[in-house]
């Protein structure tokens, strides 16, 4: 049991992490910056998935608004970054030329500024709420269609750039971007840092088949000799073996789909959850009836012990669900909220879900 305990524990938390399709809904101040810190370029992906092609693409709208009439634009940019220069910011993103390098450390810069259409006044056109604009004033208020797809040449660090253009202190414009940013490695939407988790999460649920086979084989052939003991841990295989076929199919989803891990949390990852929490309070529960000497040196237990392992493990159960959204709601807070106020986003999982 020691060594059933031990490998369940760890293989623990695996759960599908994120995916690099983003439904964006911000403000947009003076520029805004999402980042993939790897990804692999075009037919050329691990050796192990599947080869395609690999691109950003960007489907958004930007509506300003300005207190001023104004000639304003958005300079949208999509460029690497390699691993020395990742704090180098591009520059000239608002100069009409469609193609430029960068400062030193920006590569490989495509850029294009998108003009913008006048829809009209706040008199006639209501205000974004998420802006929390002065309802007493009177705004301008232009819309800006952002489509561009970039192919990824190089292995590296990519961002997705957008700005402002034609801001200043007279007309004081404000954006606020939604739409898609999509970053697409050469063999689907899984970031490239979480690559490895694919091939792993489907190698281990093969492992799991092949060893609840390997043991219902054994059960069945001595199943006049088995202790109850044996039940229980052909229940804690089979739940394992689901587990692990919900993680793979859960990582399988977001690399197919690109739908984002969090927040809210999917239907799918909370099967997972639910799943592998279950699987581990049961395994623990198992580890304190066989330390109590059960099925080993006495045929039963007393029912006051039967209680106090109940209560524990559903005490457990409890607090592990609580404990493991509360990470994962509270990670998502701090990758989010803390980089867009320095203006950026970086997409990428909290080292706590992948334990």
């Amino acid at each position: 049991l020691d060594l059933v305990s031990i490998s369940f524990f760890a293989l623990s938390w695996i759960i599908p992490s994120l995916s690099s399709k983003w439904y964006v809904s911000n403000p947009l101040n003076e520029s805004f910056i999402f980042s993939e810190r790897y990804m692999f370029a075009s037919e050329s992906g691990p050796w192990i998935l599947d080869q395609g092609p690999a691109y950003i693409e960007t489907e958004a709208d930007v509506e300003i608004y300005t207190t001023a009439m104004t000639n304003i634009s958005v300079g949208f940019a999509v460029y690497y970054l390699e691993d020395n220069n990742i704090g180098d910011f591009p520059i000239g993103i608002c100069e009409q030329e469609e193609s430029s390098q960068g400062n030193t450390g920006a590569n490989n810069m495509e850029k294009k500024v998108f003009t913008s259409n006048y829809l009209g006044t706040t008199e006639t056109y209501p205000l974004q709420p998420e802006l929390k604009l002065n309802s007493n004033k009177t705004y301008y208020i232009y819309r800006v269609s952002v489509r561009y797809k970039y192919t990824v040449r190089k292995q590296a660090w990519h961002n997705v750039s957008f700005t402002l253009c034609g801001v200043n202190t007279q007309n004081k414009g404000i954006g606020f971007l939604h739409g898609e940013v999509v970053f697409r490695n050469p063999y689907g939407f899984l970031p490239a840092l979480q690559y490895g988790m694919l091939p792993f999460s489907g190698a281990r649920m093969v492992a799991y088949v092949l060893l609840f086979a390997f043991f219902l084989y054994c059960y069945i052939i001595n199943r006049e000799s088995t202790l109850p003991l044996h039940n229980a841990f052909l229940v804690v295989f089979l739940i394992a073996l689901t587990e692990a076929t919900l993680s793979y199919s859960s990582y399988q989803h977001v690399n197919l789909t690109g739908d984002p891990f969090c927040c809210p949390l999917p239907s799918y990852v909370v099967g997972t959850f639910i799943v592998q929490i279950f699987r581990q309070t049961l395994s623990r529960s198992l580890f304190l009836v066989v330390s109590l000497g059960y099925g080993i040196v006495r045929p039963k237990l007393m029912k006051a012990e039967w209680i106090a392992v109940s209560v524990v493990s559903l005490l457990y159960f409890i607090t592990a669900m609580v404990a493991k959204v509360s990470d994962i709601e509270s990670d998502n807070y701090e990758a989010s909220s803390s980089k867009e106020q320095q203006g950026f986003h970086f997409y990428d999982i909290p080292g706590k879900i992948i334990h």
